[in-house]
């Protein structure tokens, strides 16, 4: 059995000194950057023309991110301009007639043949889509019965391996539905609902690892697959604010309706008089939960309880109204401040960050992100003490917490008071240091597309980083802690 080997990772390595030195060149020494294309035509099998009607997309991807996408026009032509250069793959995504393919015919992204991109290059690619089969039934409500008019009922057909893969509106006179363009596999059926009727998978499964499997081959088409649908019951009511006063009109409250275990079932906003309502919910026992993304008011429950424990339970029967299930609800309290570089210099070489709030033991309590100019603000708190830290995405800083550290057992603390903000918790961000090297296989050749190099230190779990893999091998991980990490490699295709 044949077996390539990744080298040049050692099992551990030592990061050296924080704080390493970024050098500027002149912006006159910069030459712009030569004109890269990827183009080409896109047909039917065969090589016959692109039929329009299946509206379809070329995307491309670097790594596991789409970088870009195309119309595809009449004639079946795509192209990108300005590409970057770089390892990538091309996909061809399609509402119907096709089936979604990558280049050279494969049908998921790890098994596309990857493009090669170098700086001034005009690269043509053409692609032939294959015809996919088909799914075709009929929804209806219970026993057979005509669906209410009003309903909106749309069926979604997900793979084996339980990746979204097409999606249909169901038509509300006839019931009738197709879901065409699909490749050879087992396919998995959501059928949904916008309120009247409760979403179920196939054949009347209420989870999708229940759902019937409808085997499909390319080219046929899997008929009568058909779905009776049961009505469902509501819950509505009024969210106030404090003293049953009108909520703040930049305020954005979701409404989440839970079950006995706390798992989400389904969700809806408030409308501007405060007033909500929930719908297609099967009979049973449920919990209101009601937040506000906005970061002005604490999150409660039906009965006004702060906690899901506490809360109030809601008796929902098939096609019955829960009615006045009213939360009134309090404001919360926030921290706020900037984020800066080293001493209080920019934010240079910054891509993004989030902001978590943490309780003293080390609990999760809420998120926010840091706007481009460093301020973050995170509100919705509860009263109490809690700490700060800042995570980067990317970039040269390492996680951070309030109080310049970078270890939660000595950031420093920061108290809360419901209805006030506590601001000018300014943090300055700490530089790490760097992994850099070069991915191989056992004949020291080049081991990039789709291979991802992660790093995570031995002694704690805040210093982490991952970093994708150049054409070339290359990776570079950047904003990690001092001390020894672990070195990881993940790739596609086989290698170990």
């Amino acid at each position: 059995m044949f077996r390539s080997f990744v080298r040049a990772l050692a099992s551990t390595l030592v990061i050296a000194l924080l704080g390493a030195f970024v050098v500027a060149l002149p912006s006159s020494a910069v030459e712009p950057a030569a004109s890269t294309s990827v183009s080409g035509t896109v047909r039917g099998p065969g090589g016959s023309a692109y039929n329009t009607a299946a509206n379809s997309w070329a995307y491309l991807y670097e790594g596991e991110m789409s970088v870009g996408f195309s119309t595809i026009d009449s004639e079946g032509d795509y192209t990108f301009t300005d590409v970057e250069p770089g390892t990538y793959t091309l996909g061809v995504f399609s509402q119907s007639i096709y089936q979604n393919q990558f280049y050279e015919g494969a049908l998921v992204r790890e098994n596309a043949t990857p493009i090669v991109v170098n700086e001034g290059d005009t690269i043509t690619i053409d692609i032939e889509l294959s015809t996919g089969g088909s799914i075709q039934g009929v929804v209806t409500g219970p026993n057979g019965a005509a669906l209410d008019p009003a309903a909106h009922v749309t069926v979604t057909a997900y793979s084996a391996s339980g990746v979204w893969t097409r999606f249909a509106t169901v038509d509300p006179i006839t019931g009738q539905y197709t879901l065409d363009g699909l490749a050879t596999d087992d396919y998995r059926l959501e059928f949904r609902d916008t309120g009247i009727y409760v979403s179920e998978y196939h054949s009347n499964a209420k989870y999708f690892g229940s759902a019937t499997p409808v085997a499909v081959s390319a080219g046929t088409v899997a008929s009568g697959i058909n779905e009776s649908l049961a009505i469902g019951g509501a819950i509505a009511g009024t969210v106030a604010g404090p003293g049953g006063g009108a909520l703040d009109p930049a305020a954005q409250v979701l409404v989440a309706i839970l079950d006995q275990d706390g798992d989400y079932v389904s969700d809806g906003y408030v409308d501007s008089n405060g007033n909500y309502r929930v719908s297609g919910l099967p009979t049973g026992e449920y919990v209101v939960e009601v937040r506000d993304w906005s970061g002005t008011y604490l999150k409660r429950y039906s009965g006004n309880a702060a906690t899901f424990e506490a809360a109030s339970r809601v008796v929902v029967g098939a096609g019955q109204t829960a009615d006045n299930v009213d939360v009134q609800l309090m404001v919360g309290g926030a921290i706020s401040g900037i984020v800066t570089g080293p001493n209080g210099a920019p934010l240079d070489g910054w891509d993004s960050g989030s902001v978590s709030v943490l309780t003293t033991e080390g609990n999760y309590v809420a998120n926010g992100y840091v706007d481009p100019q460093g301020a973050y603000r995170v509100g919705s708190l509860p009263a109490g003490t809690y700490k700060v830290v800042v995570h980067t995405y990317e970039g040269p800083f390492t996680t951070t917490y309030y109080g310049g550290t970078t270890k939660f057992d000595d950031a420093g603390t920061v108290t809360v008071a419901l209805g006030a903000e506590t601001s000018g918790r300014d943090i300055a961000m700490i530089r790490g240091g760097s992994i850099t090297g070069r991915l191989t296989t056992d004949d020291g050749g080049a081991l990039g597309s789709d291979a991802r190099v992660c790093a995570s230190a031995v002694a704690n779990e805040e210093s982490y980083g991952c970093s994708e893999v150049s054409g070339e091998g290359l990776f570079a991980i950047h904003g990690l802690q001092g001390g020894q990490h672990t070195v990881r490699a993940d790739t596609s295709g086989g290698y170990l």
